[in-house]
């Protein structure tokens, strides 16, 4: 199941912010007021121009015209049940699940998916399974192999977890992003966030052509397989998602003052992502009706 809003119109995109992208913000950030202050925090995605927030709370966001999706992880189908129920009373759009541990056997894993499957129907809301580090997609080749058994089940795509934690580098790149087709065709969301062989989230202007081309590659990949979908009314969901250093995703350098600080503003990189993602939607359409 993908998101749809029940409308005829031709395939779109919606652009969102994680929550997180703006927690503990480093001094001088562009972010326009106090990002501590949740309804600041609202006032600014407006502003931005945003159409939702990823793991927003929707008693915020929905009277503002915020629309709202969430993400959870879940190592067993009991837990993946309860979550998305609470999702879905709380209002949410989409979920994002880090599915299992990567550690399952064949049998434990087919049992996860046939859970997604069910629980996706029995809440009425798409439940994208992520590409994540520490889950049952880290691997590209198990991740293939489930969406070959499972072709009903929909992805978000967070590929940097690919292109730092399996090195896709190292090797024939444009062999192994076809070798993920079985994937890449069935993503309904993509989180934002580009990083090189090293690191999993870095300053865009230190990010060599390399990695741009990856993502860039794989974010209109996914696109073009939605778009030709040709489906009335659904909604590719792309949520912007910068994470700080105290979760070690954002790296530090020393200040100069003899602490560390983030390499960047993370308000202002999330422009750049989202605008990114902008112009490899325009890339998607054109590839979908030659």
């Amino acid at each position: 199941m993908y998101y749809n809003d029940g409308s005829k119109n031709p395939p779109r995109l919606r652009m969102e912010i994680n929550w997180w992208n703006m927690d503990s913000l480093v001094e001088g950030s562009s972010f326009p007021g106090d990002h501590t202050d949740p309804g600041a925090r609202i006032d600014a995605v407006l502003l931005a121009g945003y159409d939702g927030i990823n793991t927003g709370d929707p008693a915020l966001c929905h009277p503002r015209g915020l629309r709202t999706t969430t993400g959870f992880r879940a190592d067993t189908v009991d837990e993946l049940k309860k979550q998305a129920d609470e999702a879905g009373a709380l209002g949410h759009d989409a979920i994002g699940v880090h599915l299992g541990t990567g550690m399952e056997n064949v049998r434990e894993a087919c049992r996860l998916y046939e859970g997604v499957c069910q629980t996706s129907e029995s809440v009425e809301l798409p439940i994208f399974v992520e590409t994540h580090r520490a889950t049952l997609t880290q691997d590209m080749f198990r991740a293939v192999e489930m969406a070959r058994l499972f072709p009903e089940v929909k992805y978000l795509g967070d590929f940097s977890h690919w292109w730092t934690g399996l090195e896709w580098c190292y090797g024939d790149v444009d062999q192994k992003i076809d070798f993920v087709t079985p994937v890449l065709s069935n993503v309904g969301m993509l989180q934002g966030r580009i990083g090189t062989p090293g690191s999993i989230q870095v300053k865009l202007e230190h990010v060599n052509e390399k990695s741009f081309s990856f993502f860039r590659t794989m974010w209109t990949k996914a696109m073009t397989h939605f778009i030709q979908r040709r489906e009335p009314g659904s909604v590719f969901i792309f949520a912007v998602e910068l994470l700080g250093a105290s979760i070690s995703y954002a790296r530090t350098f020393p200040s100069g003052s003899g602490g560390m600080t983030e390499e960047s503003d993370r308000w202002q990189e999330a422009s750049l992502v989202r605008d990114l993602a902008s112009e490899c939607w325009s890339a998607a359409l054109s590839k979908a009706s030659s």
